[in-house]
């Protein structure tokens, strides 16, 4: 059994490694994380030769995915990629939330908590409003029954 001739085609294939996709990462700093079109452009972009999007896309997902498992790629917000925190490279912003990540989490405890002390006191403000108008539909019926009594009555009086 022979094994095919390597052709040219074959061998200027880009190949997309972990190393690449952490390069991309650091290279686009993003405080927030970088998507996977953003590290696709970057390394289609970068590469000297041409090729197709498809196995670029597939490619990345497949180093994604490898250095993510490693603990090299970190995942955020389910599809966003930072290089792992381990390190000292990365956005300034990151450090900067690495140092003060304790502060950060009681802030962000504290925002949750005025969120939801917002949200209720919108309920209730709609509840209020809400009762506020029942008040007055009913008012506006008790009136009307009323003037309609006081007409029957003065009706009847005129034709006794």
């Amino acid at each position: 059994m022979e094994s095919e001739p390597v052709t040219q085609r074959n061998t200027e294939r880009l190949h997309v490694t972990v190393d690449n996709v952490m390069e991309a990462i650091r290279s686009l700093k993003e405080a927030k994380g970088c998507t996977l079109a953003a590290v696709k452009k970057y390394i289609v972009a970068n590469s000297s030769e041409p090729e197709e999007s498809s196995s670029v896309t597939i490619q990345v997902k497949q180093a994604l995915k490898r250095g993510v498992q490693n603990g090299q790629i970190m995942k955020i917000k389910s599809f966003k990629y930072v290089v792992s925190l381990d390190d000292e490279e990365g956005s300034k912003k990151r450090r900067r939330r690495r140092n003060d990540d304790d502060d950060l989490r009681r802030r962000r405890r504290r925002s949750r908590r005025r969120s939801r002390r917002r949200r209720r006191r919108r309920r209730r403000r709609s509840r209020r409003r809400r009762r506020r108008s029942r008040r007055r539909r009913r008012r506006s019926r008790r009136r009307r029954r009323r003037s309609r009594r006081r007409r029957r009555r003065s009706r009847r009086r005129r034709r006794c």
